[in-house]
């Protein structure tokens, strides 16, 4: 017996149907790669801490928990200063958490939020063409730090290090273009409830000073590579708009030692 089924819906609408929940499916798995990440990056410094307590003898198996304040500057479409020459538009702070791997390597897992805006005005008077876009972010990244003194000096604890880094991670934003004569929205980019994910490649360089057996202060700057040309909600070139984060911090460290001094390489 052949048996024949038949469509309740016509063809065009079980099409439409049909890509919907791929779609969906395709948000899903995004969600989902995207709290596996952040899961990570909880769980590295829980790693590190159980590494610590397990060997009080190894100086160089520190944990550093760090804040710092800094400005962001962002380069693409939109990109000849702050909004509306406002410097409050490109405030950012970061969290991190930092493991030792021996005395000049460091893991590193970092959440950095804030802004970023940028104005572009091309000709004068009533001929006027005034843009500006502000980006609200949250990156989340694991970055792999060296330290240059430790690693070609031969003091493994210097007071003065110089690190550089690089990493990867997640960077999520939503950022709407405006017209600067009347402030109205030309455009925007993930205001329609939709999480906006990109890949985020960060590199830098850290410079700092180990003030105590606790505290280091610490100056550093990067710039970050984002995988889209829409941070300032702006088509353009097609190129990965990229920003660099400039700050001061302190870093706590954690020793279950007492008599260690040696602290994460990159924060020492």
């Amino acid at each position: 017996m052949i048996v024949i089924y038949q469509f309740e819906e016509d063809p065009q609408t079980y099409l439409l149907n049909k890509n919907t929940i791929f779609a969906q499916l395709d948000q899903q798995i995004m969600k989902i790669r995207f709290s596996f990440f952040t899961l990570s990056l909880l769980i590295v410094p829980f790693i590190g801490f159980s590494q610590v307590s397990s060997q009080k003898e190894n100086a160089s198996n520190a944990i550093g928990i760090g804040f710092d304040a800094g400005i962001t500057s962002f380069f693409g479409d939109i990109d000849e200063g702050p909004a509306q020459g406002d410097i409050m538009n490109n405030l950012a702070f970061r969290a991190s958490v930092c493991k030792n791997f021996g005395p000049w390597f460091i893991l590193e897992g970092q959440v950095l939020f804030g802004n970023l805006s940028g104005e572009k005005k091309r000709g004068s008077g009533e001929s006027l063409n005034y843009q500006y876009f502000k980006t609200k972010f949250v990156e989340y990244s694991l970055n792999a730090d060296v330290n240059i003194i430790s690693l070609f000096g031969k003091n493994k604890n210097p007071k003065f290090n110089l690190c550089v880094d690089v990493g990867v991670g997640v960077f999520t934003f939503k950022s709407k273009l405006y017209d600067g004569k009347d402030d109205s929205v030309i455009d925007s980019y993930g205001y329609d409830g939709k999480l906006e994910a990109e890949v985020v490649i960060p590199v830098g360089i850290k410079i700092g000073y180990n003030i105590s057996q606790h505290l280091y202060v610490l100056a550093q700057t990067s710039s970050r590579i984002v995988n889209t040309d829409l941070l300032d909600a702006k088509e353009g070139n097609n190129n990965s708009d990229f920003y660099n984060y400039t700050s001061v911090g302190l870093i706590y460290k954690i020793f279950l030692a007492p008599s260690s001094k040696v602290a994460c390489p990159a924060f020492k």
